[in-house]
């Protein structure tokens, strides 16, 4: 399922590729700038609380605490090369559908307080929702938010929350190095 997700969270952040981005502000996660190593990133995540799972990424680093209250899972993905962070997501399950949808509006109405944006409906049945963050006229940043629902999806048994960070500049550095391969 963590392949699955990735891959629809990678189709996701394409979208940002065609904006041009001349900015050096990062985005922050809890308060943490997503700008730089990877090590120092989990280091401030740790203090904060958050437990290291486990399970690991090969580009990732899997964590376990606790997001607007409630219980999460999170990844950082970073560059294995430069060992930079470019995104993390956060994933909370509840038993019920509701539960998820309460939250979500609840984090969109203080996300929307919070930043400057400007907000894409991608799929209303699942709570898909794109917003673009700026610092002033500068794109700095994505966070993507989505719900996957038994009764939507019946092949799940609970409800899953996903909402993903993403630092624009340093996405597309990856992009740009990865791009280079071929």
């Amino acid at each position: 399922m963590m392949v699955a997700i990735k891959k629809i969270f990678l189709v996701l952040i394409l979208s940002v590729i065609t904006i041009s981005v001349n900015s050096q502000t990062h985005m922050k996660f809890m308060g943490i700038t997503m700008d730089g190593n990877v090590n120092e990133f989990c280091e401030k995540l740790s203090s904060l609380g958050l437990k290291k799972d486990k399970e690991q990424l090969k580009d990732g680093v899997c964590f376990k605490g606790q997001f607007y209250g409630e219980d999460a899972d999170f990844i950082v993905h970073y560059d294995v090369e430069t060992k930079n962070v470019y995104s993390v997501s956060v994933f909370i399950i509840k038993k019920f559908g509701f539960e998820n949808q309460t939250l979500l509006r609840d984090i969109t109405n203080a996300l929307e307080g919070k930043y400057t944006y400007k907000k894409e409906i991608k799929c209303k049945e699942l709570y898909q929702y794109y917003y673009y963050i700026f610092e002033g006229y500068n794109l700095i940043g994505q966070i993507d938010t989505f719900i996957i629902d038994p009764h939507i999806i019946t092949s799940v048994k609970e409800s899953m929350l996903s909402i993903n960070y993403t630092d624009v500049e340093n996405y597309l550095k990856l992009e740009d190095r990865k791009s280079k391969d071929l």
